[in-house]
């Protein structure tokens, strides 16, 4: 029977999520991620069932897909931490601005 083959299946979005809340918790080396991820998904997803094989891509992510997400959250971090800093001078500055045009 045809068994369809799982290599080029994208990541399961529980993984995703997982990879991306240790990156911004500071996970920054593939071998720590993939050490996170595979207690996850042998303790949190599949605990007390079959777990899947390791070539299934779905659930075992490869070290460009956990580079990949790495730099994802670093990126959303990073401009996070802009848009933070660029909303509290305009604060600031809407505060100078009323101080200086109040009576």
């Amino acid at each position: 029977m045809f068994q369809m083959q799982t290599t080029c299946l994208p990541t399961d979005k529980r993984v995703v999520a997982k990879m991306n809340d240790l990156a911004r918790a500071g996970v920054r080396r593939v071998a720590e991620m993939r050490r996170h991820v595979e207690i996850f998904v042998r303790e949190e997803l599949f605990s007390g069932q079959t777990v899947p094989e390791v070539s299934d891509s779905r659930f075992w992510p490869s070290g460009r897909t956990i580079l990949n997400a790495i730099y994802n959250a670093r990126k959303q971090l990073r401009f996070a931490c802009y848009f933070f800093a660029s909303m509290q001078s305009m604060t600031i500055l809407n505060k100078a601005i009323s101080m200086v045009s109040a009576p």
